[in-house]
């Protein structure tokens, strides 16, 4: 999970991670920004999954985690 992913070093950290393998849910206030950025790393060979999350909002980061662990957990299948 990286916060912040729609631009500068939360981007770079989402890069640097679907570049080595891992799969990544990236989250952003800024939900069109994110999911944006997020078909590019995905078209460059990333496992993105991604949402417009406010990580001051408790219920939304539980419901957001809720949703990765379920679509990462599909992935596996």
């Amino acid at each position: 999970m990286v916060t912040r992913a729609a631009s500068g070093m939360g981007l770079f950290i989402s890069r640097r991670l679907t570049g080595q393998g891992h799969r990544v849910a990236m989250f952003d206030v800024q939900g069109d920004a994110v999911r944006k950025v997020a078909k590019h790393v995905s078209a460059s060979g990333g496992s993105v999954l991604a949402s417009e999350v406010d990580v001051t909002d408790r219920e939304a980061v539980e419901k957001a985690l809720s949703t990765v662990r379920e679509e990462f957990a599909r992935s596996r299948s």
